[in-house]
Formats: C-alpha cells, sequence, structure tokens
C-alpha cells in the first residue's frame, strides 16, 4: 500500500510543469508552487491529525482514500490552474491523513519487536514507489493511448480500491 501511495503522491510534481503547460500557463514557478501547496496540505493535515482521527475515528483511514481520489479526479479534470491548484492541496491533504494511518496500523498489527524493521519496509516502499511513478504512468499513457487525464483517472479507481480494502479493514468484526 505504501509503495502505491509514493506513485501516486508524486504523480503531481512529476507532472505539474504538463498540467499547467497543457493550460496554456506553462511556468515553472506555478509548477513549483503547486507542489509547494501540496505538502502545504499534509502539512496541515498532521497538525489536524489528532482530531480529525478522533472526529472520522475508524472512518479515518477509508475517508482518507476518498479524499485522494477526490483530488486526482479533480487533478483529471482540471481546466483552470484553481482546480490544479486545489487538487494539489487535497492531494497534500489526504496523504497528510493516509501515510501517518499506515504508521500508526503498525503497532497495532506487528509484534513490538518487528516495529522498527517494519517502519524502515514502509519508508523504504514510499521512496521506491516514487522511483517507479514516472515508468507507471509512462506505462498507463501508453497502454490507453490517452493524456495526462487517464493516468489520474487511473489513481482514482487505486484510491477507491484502497478505500474500499480500508473500510472492510477498518469496521470488520475483530
Amino acid at each position: 500500500a505504501m509503495a502505491i501511495h509514493g506513485v501516486l503522491l508524486f504523480k503531481v510534481p512529476l507532472s505539474a510543469s504538463t498540467l499547467f503547460g497543457q493550460l496554456g500557463a506553462a511556468d515553472p514557478g506555478k509548477a513549483g508552487m503547486a507542489v509547494a501547496v501540496l505538502y502545504g496540505g499534509s502539512f496541515l493535515a498532521g497538525l489536524f491529525m489528532g482530531r480529525i482521527r478522533r472526529m472520522l475515528g475508524r472512518g479515518t483511514f477509508p475517508c482518507a482514500c476518498l479524499l485522494l481520489a477526490a483530488a486526482f479526479m479533480l487533478l483529471g479534470a482540471s481546466t483552470q490552474e484553481s482546480g490544479v491548484f486545489a487538487g494539489s492541496f487535497l492531494l497534500g491533504f489526504g496523504s497528510g491523513v493516509f501515510a501517518p494511518m499506515l504508521y500508526a496500523m503498525v503497532p497495532e498489527l506487528i509484534a513490538p519487536a518487528s516495529i522498527p524493521v517494519t517502519m524502515t519496509i514502509l519508508n523504504a516502499a514510499l521512496y521506491l514507489g516514487m522511483f517507479f511513478s514516472p515508468y507507471v504512468s509512462a506505462a498507463i499513457r501508453a497502454a490507453s493511448s490517452g493524456g495526462l487525464s487517464v493516468d489520474f483517472y487511473s489513481a482514482v479507481a487505486c484510491e477507491i480500491v484502497f478505500a474500499a480494502a480500508a473500510a472492510y479493514l477498518s469496521f470488520r468484526k475483530k
């Protein structure tokens, strides 16, 4: 899950320039701002993580996945710069909930002696996913003969599957 999250999360830094170019605003500064907005959203989610978990309870992880799906949908359908910035913010905010939830689940699922190794594997998986993100995006575009929006819509599908799996795991009886 963390490797796939890395693949999906890196889609904005990977394609921000292309997104703005398609909108007729090819400006490296705007692409950099979109990435900064993404990380700003993640920062805000981290600040409010305790409140978010108290408010959503066991639904926090599925809601984070749905928020990520909405972000990718917005990015794929953006016809204005504001849509790219809003999608980037939502992606960052959703990621700022998604990744910490995975880290928080580790002590609940793993024996205490294995936690340090598991955390290392999670971090490695995230960065491995980011490394493979351009290759996965290129393969999706080549297989579908589509543009950048197809890449984002495939991320929507992936996040919906994540949300369904997370909802099942979060609300099943122990």
